[in-house]
C-alpha cells in the first residue's frame, strides 16, 4: 500500500483537459548507446519462417535507459513490477529546477523549499534535475548535486506519489550506504522511483501530466520506460 493512500487512489486518475502537446522524455537507446550507465541492451534479429516478417531476441537490463524502479528494487518480499498499481506511474509531475545551486553542493531542505517544494501537491509526482554533470564511473569530473536521506525524505512528506530525478545532474550514490538509504525512503512506502530523465530543462512549464509504464513482466524490480509529459498549450 502507498504510504499516501489515504490522501488519493491509486485506482483512478483525473485527466487533464484542453491541449498538450506531447514531449517525449525518454532517453533513446541502442544496442551501440544505453546511456551513462553502460547497461545491457544486446539484439538478435530473425524471420518467421510463415511470411518472413521479423522479430527481435532481447536481453535487457532492468535499469536500461529512462526506467522506473518499483519497490522491489530493495526488497525480494516488495511488490513488483505488475503488483505496483498503475495509478502510482501516471499523474501530474511538479518539477523543481535545482538549476541554480554550485557544482558539488550538498542539497538541503531549505534549498529545496527555496526551488519551490511547496509547489508539490498530494498526489503529484515530484520530478528533480540540476545543471552540474557528471557520474559514479568517472567520480574525479563528477560536478553533480548530492543528495541525501533528509532531503528525500522531505519529498515525501508531500504526499507524492512517486519521484522522478535527472541522474546526470543529480547524485544518489554518495556511498553504497546512502544509496541504499534513499532509494529505501521511497520504496519502502512503495512509491516508485523515475530515473535518467536527461531533458526536464527542456519542459517550458514546471507542472505537466506524466505517464511511463513499466512493462508487464512478473518478479520485474525495474523496467525501462517510453516516459512522456503532456504539456499545457499556452495560448
Amino acid at each position: 500500500m502507498n504510504v499516501h493512500s489515504k490522501l488519493f487512489s491509486l485506482d483512478e486518475v483525473e485527466f487533464p483537459a484542453g491541449r498538450f502537446r506531447l514531449v517525449d522524455l525518454s532517453r533513446p537507446v541502442s544496442a551501440d548507446d544505453t546511456g551513462h550507465t553502460g547497461h545491457t541492451l544486446k539484439m538478435k534479429r530473425g524471420n518467421f519462417p510463415f511470411d518472413d516478417s521479423y522479430y527481435h531476441i532481447m536481453e535487457v537490463h532492468s535499469h536500461l535507459g529512462t526506467h522506473v524502479e518499483v519497490p522491489r528494487n530493495v526488497d525480494l518480499s516488495y511488490p513488483d513490477a505488475l503488483e505496483t498499481p498503475l495509478g502510482s506511474f501516471i499523474g501530474w509531475l511538479q518539477l523543481i529546477n535545482l538549476e541554480h545551486l554550485p557544482e558539488n553542493h550538498q542539497l538541503t531542505v531549505e534549498d529545496l523549499k527555496q526551488a519551490g517544494l511547496d509547489k508539490v501537491r498530494p498526489g503529484d509526482i515530484a520530478g528533480i534535475f540540476g545543471k552540474h554533470k557528471g557520474g559514479y564511473h568517472d567520480p574525479a569530473n563528477d560536478k553533480r548535486v548530492r543528495l541525501s536521506v533528509e532531503t528525500m525524505q522531505a519529498l515525501v512528506d508531500r504526499g507524492i506519489r512517486a519521484v522522478l530525478m535527472d541522474n546526470s545532474t543529480l547524485s544518489l550514490e554518495t556511498s553504497k550506504e546512502a544509496c541504499r538509504a534513499m532509494h529505501k525512503v521511497f520504496l519502502d512506502n512503495n512509491l516508485p522511483i523515475f530515473e535518467n530523465f536527461y531533458t526536464l530543462d527542456k519542459l517550458t512549464s514546471d507542472r505537466v501530466f506524466f505517464l511511463g509504464f513499466p512493462l508487464p513482466f512478473k518478479d520485474l524490480d525495474s523496467s525501462p520506460i517510453r516516459a512522456v509529459a503532456f504539456e499545457p498549450v499556452k495560448g
